[in-house]
C-alpha cells in the first residue's frame, strides 16, 4: 500500500505537471523558451564577434610580421648582392694587378738578362783593354837600355819644366835621405813573370846538359 508521503509527493508532481501543461497551452512557456533562446543567440553572437575581431587582429599581425620578414629578407638580399659585386670588382682589380705585376716581372727579368749580357761584354772589353794597355805600356817603356832597340829610335820624351822654387841646395840626394832607388821600366808583374820563365828555361837547359 502507498503511504501518505508518496501520496503527497505524487500530488505535488501532478500539480506541477498540470501547471506546466497549462503554461504550454497558454503559450507563456513558449515565450519564456524563445526569450531564453534569443538571449543565448545574442550571447553566442557577441562571442563570435569577439572571436572574429581577435582573428582579424591576429591575421593583421601575421601579415605585418610577414611583410617585415619579407622586407628584412629583401634588405639582406640587396646587401648580399652589393657585397658580392664589391668582391667581384675587387677580385677583378687584383687579377689586373697580378697580371700587371707578372708583366713587370717578366720585363724586369728581360732587362736583367740584357744588363748581365752587357756587363759580361763590358767586362770582356775591359779585360781586352787591360791587355792592350799592358802591352802598350810595355812597348812605351822599351828603349835602347832594356831592349834591342837602337838608341836612335828611342822616343824622346818632352822635358818637363821644373816649377819648384830654388833653395840653393846642391842637386842630388840630400844628407840623411835614404834614397828611392831606380824604378823599373816594366809594368808591375811583368818583370817577375819574365824572371820565372827565365828560371824555368835555365832548369830545362841544365837538365838537358846533365843527361848521359
Amino acid at each position: 500500500m502507498m503511504d501518505s508521503f508518496d501520496h503527497v509527493t505524487l500530488q505535488c508532481r501532478l500539480k506541477a505537471l498540470k501547471a506546466e501543461v497549462q503554461a504550454f497551452k497558454s503559450g507563456e512557456k513558449y515565450r519564456q523558451i524563445k526569450l531564453l533562446h534569443q538571449k543565448d543567440i545574442h550571447a553566442y553572437g557577441r562571442k563570435v564577434q569577439k572571436l572574429q575581431a581577435e582573428l582579424s587582429r591576429v591575421h593583421s599581425n601575421a601579415i605585418d610580421i610577414r611583410d617585415q620578414w619579407f622586407q628584412i629578407f629583401e634588405d639582406m638580399q640587396k646587401e648580399y648582392d652589393r657585397k658580392l659585386e664589391e668582391l667581384r670588382k675587387a677580385n677583378q682589380e687584383l687579377e689586373k694587378r697580378a697580371l700587371k705585376a707578372e708583366c713587370q716581372r717578366d720585363e724586369a727579368l728581360g732587362k736583367i738578362t740584357v744588363l748581365r749580357r752587357q756587363l759580361y761584354e763590358a767586362a770582356s772589353e775591359l779585360e781586352d783593354e787591360k791587355g792592350r794597355n799592358l802591352k802598350l805600356r810595355a812597348q812605351m817603356n822599351r828603349d835602347y837600355e832594356n831592349s834591342s832597340m837602337p838608341s836612335s829610335k828611342t822616343i824622346k820624351k818632352k822635358k818637363i819644366s821644373n816649377s819648384r822654387e830654388k833653395t840653393g841646395r846642391k842637386p842630388g840626394g840630400q844628407p840623411g835621405h835614404g834614397g828611392m832607388g831606380e824604378k823599373s821600366r816594366f809594368p808591375p808583374g811583368l818583370w817577375s813573370g819574365w824572371r820565372r820563365r827565365r828560371k824555368r828555361w835555365r832548369i830545362r837547359i841544365s837538365g838537358k846538359h846533365q843527361k848521359p
